[in-house]
């Protein structure tokens, strides 16, 4: 019988150790394989640029590393993947990197990802992801860079992204993302970088990242204003200290005004600037066919006396001193002057053709005259600016003259317009009425 020394149970140790670990190192790779398989299923593996040959070892797929029996890098950039990610590829524990970018996914990630705690890499950049993020993106203790750039990814960014205690790059450039940047990111040691350029980034920043250790803070074309932004003024107002631009804004919300503005000659109006931008200190300057108009400090505008030369295009560029190089613009709106019963309206005239109107301004009680050769039957009405009729009646006129008086009660203050006419003629003027206390 041979006497177990202790150099023999040692290497019996050894030896059973090493069957152990190849068995389990089996099995891992086996399990990896199985949801690769399923991976390829779901996302049309059929028609993948280059394809997987399952005849070979899991180590000679395309894109597929491996190390001590598990699946550690995939990288399938631009192979034609096509659906939606399906849940085996939270199963694939051992991931170190994942490259899936310049694809056609369905919808976003996987709840499952959850399970990626070794991941260090993720990019997914170009690739139609849509749709939220899932939460569970922050429960991978081990994410330092985080792409997905040029994506449709929408609704508000995941609290959760605030909880990656090794996050250092994060970049969702070109997506649809709205809400806020997470408060919880501006308390990260470890990130210096987040890029959100070209989203719909709508509300009010959080002041901790001025404390924040951020080396780029690019939020450059979205939907901020002033109001928003102000909690950053520390940075704002260091933008290139020792020559490097920490926060990156200078295109943001476009401030919609109405498409047309029509207007009666000498009616008056207020083109106003919504109130997102009524932060003290607002500079407004306006433009009219894209020529320099006048600089306000109040957000609105008045047209004053509708009259032909004020007719155009006019829009407003707004700046503010506490949040330097950043310029809000507002869409166009066309300021027309409207026609009378589609007819051009005479805004110079009180007397027409030699119609008369007297007294004027009156309170609603006056006489009126015109000359014409023509005898015969006239209208007369008396409407406000946007054509209400106030008051009509028939006349007959005999002679080259005629008078004839008016009393309208209850008039309101303002200018109406008094209009005689027949099928050959018409007179028109504009009355003012001034009601008596």
């Amino acid at each position: 019988m041979l006497k177990m020394t202790k150099s023999n149970f040692f290497f019996s140790f050894l030896t059973l150790l090493f069957l152990s670990t190849t068995s389990i190192s089996a099995e891992s790779i086996a399990k990896d394989s199985l949801n690769l398989i399923e991976f390829n299923r779901a996302l049309n593996g059929g028609d993948w640029k280059v394809k997987w040959d399952f005849k070979q070892p899991v180590s000679k797929w395309y894109g597929v590393r491996t190390s001590k029996g598990r699946v550690t890098h995939l990288t399938l950039f631009g192979n034609n993947l096509k659906g939606k990610i399906p849940a085996e590829l939270g199963y694939l524990t051992g991931l170190i990197s994942l490259n899936l970018g310049n694809n056609h996914f369905e919808g976003n990630f996987p709840s499952t990802i959850e399970h990626l705690d070794k991941l260090e890499r993720m990019f997914v950049q170009n690739s139609e992801l849509s749709g939220p993020l899932p939460a569970e993106i922050g429960l991978l203790d081990n994410l330092a860079y985080l792409g997905l750039k040029e994506n449709r990814i929408s609704g508000d960014l995941p609290e959760t992204l605030g909880l990656l205690p090794k996050l250092v790059s994060v970049y969702l450039d070109d997506n649809q993302l709205t809400g806020t940047v997470p408060a919880s990111m501006a308390t990260m040691d470890s990130l210096r970088t987040i890029s959100l350029k070209n989203n719909n980034i709508n509300e009010v920043l959080s002041s901790q990242f001025v404390e924040a250790r951020l080396g780029n803070f690019n939020l450059i074309g979205n939907s901020l204003t002033f109001e928003d932004l102000l909690p950053l003024k520390a940075i704002a107002s260091q933008l290139n200290r020792c020559g490097h631009k920490t926060l990156s804004y200078d295109e943001q919300a476009i401030l919609e005004l109405p498409a047309f503005l029509e207007l009666y000659p000498k009616q008056s109006s207020i083109i106003s600037i919504p109130e997102l931008t009524s932060v003290s200190g607002n500079v407004f300057n306006w433009f009219k066919d894209g020529e320099f108009l006048e600089t306000r400090y109040s957000n609105d505008f008045a047209i004053v006396k509708m009259d032909a030369f004020k007719e155009g295009v006019y829009s407003c560029e707004i700046s503010n001193p506490s949040i330097p190089d950043l310029i809000l613009n507002t869409t166009d709106i066309k300021v027309t002057k409207k026609k009378w019963n589609g007819e051009d309206f005479n805004d110079q005239i009180t007397v027409s053709s030699g119609l008369n109107i007297f007294p004027n301004p009156t309170d609603g009680a006056f006489s009126y005259s015109f000359n014409h050769k023509n005898s015969g039957k006239f209208t007369v009405t008396v409407t406000d600016v946007l054509g209400q009729v106030f008051f009509t009646e028939e006349i007959n006129k005999a002679d080259s003259s005629f008078k004839g008086n008016i009393t309208i009660d209850g008039l309101a203050s303002g200018i109406y317009l008094l209009t005689v006419k027949n099928d050959a003629s018409k007179f028109s003027g504009k009355l003012t009425i001034i009601p008596r206390d």
